[in-house]
């Protein structure tokens, strides 16, 4: 099992360093919560918005715990758990833009509906890729891939503002 390394993110938000991390972040497997390094679509943005907002990456205390089955045996929890994010709690304050998908900026984040919830994240990369994670590992996409998946919503955090 690979160990946590707390050198992933360098010390500055910039263009560069946001795919970096991204890059470094994709060498960990997908994972349970119990691991030492837990790993998951949602985790991987989560680890890379707590940066961007100058927050540990690695202190997943005010995330909610989401399982792997949750959007299709507990959609509710995924609803309250993206309220939770980006909503009411203002944990990753940012705008949700609901004019397509044309636009994309590194950091913005797009999020797939499963069962009608909330239920597949995927982040845009410095250049233009969208990353994500899922039980075969980290994937890398170009935009053309994803805009034929049609994701249901388009955030963008306003701590991305930082990426220079």
């Amino acid at each position: 099992m690979q160990q946590l390394d707390r050198n992933i993110f360098p010390l500055e938000v910039t263009l560069e360093n946001f795919d970096i991390g991204l890059e470094n972040l994709s060498k960990f497997p997908y994972t349970e919560y119990t691991s030492s390094f837990p790993m998951n679509c949602f985790l991987f943005i989560a680890y890379m918005l707590q940066w961007i907002h100058g927050r540990d990456p690695f202190d997943l205390r005010p995330l909610p715990r989401l399982p792997v089955d949750a959007p299709a045996n507990d959609p509710d929890s995924c609803d309250k758990a993206f309220k939770k994010l980006f909503g009411n709690s203002g944990l990753w304050p940012g705008s949700m833009l609901w004019q397509g998908f044309k636009s994309l900026k590194p950091g913005d984040i797009l999020i797939c509906q499963i069962n009608k919830v909330p239920g597949h994240m995927m982040i845009v990369g410095g250049d233009g890729k969208i990353w994500h994670s899922n039980p075969k590992g980290t994937k890398v996409h170009t935009s053309e891939v994803i805009l034929r998946e049609k994701p249901t919503w388009h955030y963008r955090p306003f701590a991305c503002g930082k990426i220079k």
